[in-house]
């Protein structure tokens, strides 16, 4: 069920709410919350809903009755049962998202025992899968190591694991970041707007930009490359561009709006990634939520920047190739990890010896951009080979033909939504003092909001009705 469908904004969501605010008590409100996560989950995926609802049960039994056991002295016991249940949800995760890629990668190998008449059948990926089990691993992680309280019931476990803002595509809420909304919340007027504005404006995001420049975005990487002029793979490659930022950044939006409106704060995932100076500053602005959970459950316990300097180059190195390949199971994800720990090493080699400090601000601005417009041809390629090919006709085997049937295909009406994109993402408006001041002022008067929002969901149910809206493109990861 998307956020964007018919059935989520005027069945689904109004159903919700209705009864989350005619309960009269937080726990009734909690139950509600948790009867409405689990018809969304089932929705989606009705087998996978029962392996979660199992393995949250075997991770709260963990907690309660293991981890936190005060008659468990020895807290090297504690370690091991800790370490045992992270590498059951990991173990799970690398079956059911790269057990494909596993047999296929062996296929070589097998063929080389004997085993050349070997079928399987391949596994199909649960929804959310890998979202689901990052918060089950900070779940256990946070209660080990007592930064948050405990969950009291296993209501209060499965809340958090399955609350249908974040469990399908984020934002990766840290339990200790949410744990005491559990417990107790506060539902205001103020609160409800903003989230309701927030969300609003996440749809537009979604409905009005990224599906709109979507078919600039595929017309190279779902056609034939070498056959396109030059011009239209660069312009694939900027909508691209834009269409996963306005996409995933609605979809936070969206996701941190609904749960506002029921009294829950999530952290920001964005904070205008495209105005990065450079691609360590990207990866302070984009999908914030990751960086921070990489930086808390892996960087940090391999050693962080407390080791020696080669040492911390490989600690990033890792970082970033496994966050690469948490986003998928192929080689090209895997590239572009290494591609970002490219540059991070990069960054981190030209602040030790202060060469990058004079240089503008707007040329480094420009030059991240272009490193990370290139970066996301790795990620959006279907192989390697695909992906290699866009660099090809970008760079060497250049093609200034504008006579190409495909150009027919771009409207007016996307390009120029293509380049409003651009300039909403890449200038940096807060610098700008009207534009600041007038953010500031809707934040502040709930009736300017709320019409904003009603003409924003008016605007984007009219485009939904009339086309079918496409699906989130972080739901593949």
């Amino acid at each position: 069920m998307l956020f964007s469908s018919e059935i989520f904004l005027f069945l689904f969501l109004p159903c919700c709410l209705f009864f989350y605010l005619l309960a009269n008590s937080l726990r009734v409100k909690n139950i509600i919350l948790i009867v409405f996560s689990s018809f969304f989950f089932i929705w989606g995926d009705l087998q996978f809903f029962f392996m979660v609802l199992i393995g949250t049960a075997f991770d709260y039994f963990l907690i309660k009755q293991v981890m936190n056991n005060p008659n468990l002295k020895l807290n090297f016991k504690r370690v091991h049962i800790l370490s045992l249940a992270v590498c059951i949800n990991l173990f799970l995760l690398i079956v059911f998202k790269y057990g494909n890629f596993i047999v296929e990668q062996s296929e070589p190998a097998l063929l080389f025992l004997g085993f050349s008449n070997a079928t399987y059948d391949k596994i199909i990926l649960p929804l959310g899968i890998s979202f689901v089990t990052f918060h089950r691993i900070s779940l256990l992680v946070d209660c080990y190591r007592n930064v948050s309280q405990t969950p009291k019931s296993f209501l209060d476990t499965l809340l958090y694991i399955i609350v249908f803002p974040h469990m399908i595509a984020g934002p990766i809420v840290q339990y200790s970041e949410i744990s005491r909304f559990f417990y107790k919340r506060a539902h205001r007027y103020r609160s409800f707007v903003v989230g309701s504005t927030l969300f609003s404006v996440g749809l537009a995001k979604k409905v009005l930009i990224a599906d709109q420049i979507g078919v600039i975005a595929d017309a190279t990487f779902d056609g034939s490359i070498l056959e396109l002029p030059s011009h239209v793979v660069w312009m694939s490659v900027l909508a691209y561009t834009m269409q996963i930022y306005f996409d995933f950044s609605g979809y936070s939006d969206m996701a941190i709006g609904l749960a506002r409106m029921f009294g829950i704060r999530f952290p920001k995932n964005f904070n205008h990634p495209y105005t990065a100076t450079s691609v360590t500053d990207f990866w302070r602005r984009w999908h914030i939520t990751l960086s921070r959970w990489m930086g808390r459950y892996l960087y940090l316990p391999i050693g962080g920047n407390r080791m020696s300097p080669s040492r911390n180059f490989l600690n990033l190195w890792l970082v970033f190739i496994v966050s690469g390949f948490w986003h998928g199971a192929a080689w090209n994800f895997l590239l572009w990890g290494c591609f970002h720990g490219l540059f991070i090493s990069l960054d981190k080699y030209l602040k030790t010896f202060q060469i990058a400090f004079k240089i503008h601000w707007s040329v480094k601005q420009l030059t991240t951009f272009f490193v990370v417009c290139n970066s996301w041809v790795l990620f959006r390629a279907n192989n390697v080979t695909e992906a290699f090919q866009v660099y090809e006709r970008m760079y060497i085997n250049v093609d200034s033909s504008f006579h190409n049937p495909i150009w027919l295909d771009f409207t007016p009406h996307q390009i120029n939504v293509l380049i409003l994109a651009t300039l909403l993402s890449t200038i940096p408006w807060w610098r700008v003092g009207w534009a600041n001041m007038l953010g500031i002022q809707l934040y502040r008067r709930t009736g300017y909001s709320l019409f904003i929002s009603f003409v924003l969901i008016f605007i984007c149910a009219s485009f939904i009705f009339s086309n079918n809206t496409e699906i989130f493109l972080y739901f593949r990861f």
